[in-house]
C-alpha cells in the first residue's frame, strides 16, 4: 500500500488498533541452532510431550481437534467469528490436497492435541487464472520439491507452557534439513516469534490493523 494510506484511514475516523509483521527467513545452518528453543523443546520432551508430523491418514481426524485448540486459542482474537466444527472441516479440508504433511507438525500429551503448526509450500500465484496442464505440473513439482514454505497456522493450548516454542523448533528442524526458505506471516507486534531467527531475517512486511466506533 502507499505511504499515505494510514493517513487516509485516520482522517475517516479509524484508529490503528494492531500492528502484526511478517518475515521472509533465509535458510538455516547448523551453526543458527538456537539453544535456548532446544532446552524448551527437550524440557517439553521429559513433561511428556510428544512431538510428530501429521500422517495423511490421520488429516480427518487432527483437523476436528484442531477446530476445537483453534476455538479455545483464537476466540480472544479481533475479528474471531465462531462457527461450527462442520463448516471448520469444510473449509479446511482441501488442505490435504496441496501440503507437504512432513511440514505439518503436532504436539500431543497423553494422546491431546496440544499445539499444531501448518505449513504450505510457496506456490505463488500459480492457481490465478485458468489452471493449465502446465500449471499442475509446476504445481506438483512446488508441491514435491518447495523451495520455499509459508507458515499459514500457529496454535497452542494456554496451559501448555512453552509448547508453542518447542513446537516452532521442531519445525525449524525440518527447514533446515530441506535446505529451504519460509515465511512466517501475520505475527503480533509484541509476540515472541519476532525474535525467532532475527539474523536470518531477509525481509520484513508490516501491516496494521484499524478499527472505528460506529454509533447508532
Amino acid at each position: 500500500n502507499k505511504q499515505y494510506y494510514p493517513m487516509l484511514w485516520e482522517q475517516a475516523g479509524f484508529s490503528r488498533c494492531n500492528r502484526y509483521f511478517s518475515y521472509q527467513i533465509g535458510k538455516l545452518s547448523s551453526e543458527d541452532s538456537d539453544e535456548k528453543l532446544e532446552k524448551v523443546l527437550q524440557w517439553c520432551v521429559r513433561k511428556g510431550f510428544t512431538f510428530s508430523s501429521l500422517k495423511r491418514k490421520d488429516f480427518d481426524t487432527c483437523l476436528k481437534q484442531v477446530y476445537e485448540l483453534m476455538n479455545r486459542t483464537y476466540s480472544r482474537f479481533i475479528g474471531f467469528k465462531p462457527i461450527t466444527c462442520e463448516q471448520f472441516c469444510t473449509m479446511f479440508s482441501s488442505l490435504k490436497y496441496i501440503v507437504d504433511f512432513d511440514m505439518i507438525k503436532i504436539a500431543r500429551k497423553n494422546g491431546k492435541l496440544c499445539a499444531f503448526c501448518i505449513c504450505i509450500p510457496n506456490y505463488g500465484n500459480i492457481t490465478l487464472g485458468k489452471f493449465t496442464l502446465s500449471k499442475a505440473f509446476r504445481f506438483l513439482k512446488i508441491k514435491n520439491n518447495a523451495d520455499e514454505y509459508v507458515v499459514l497456522y500457529l496454535g497452542a493450548d494456554d496451559g501448555c507452557c512453552g509448547i508453542g516454542s518447542a513446537l516452532v523448533h521442531y519445525l525449524e528442524k525440518s527447514f533446515y534439513i530441506k535446505q529451504c526458505t519460509s515465511i512466517a506471516a501475520l505475527i503480533k507486534e509484541d509476540g515472541l516469534s519476532n525474535e525467532y531467527y532475527k539474523s536470518k531475517h531477509i525481509k520484513k512486511y508490516t501491516y496494521a490493523l484499524y478499527s472505528r466506533v460506529i454509533e447508532e
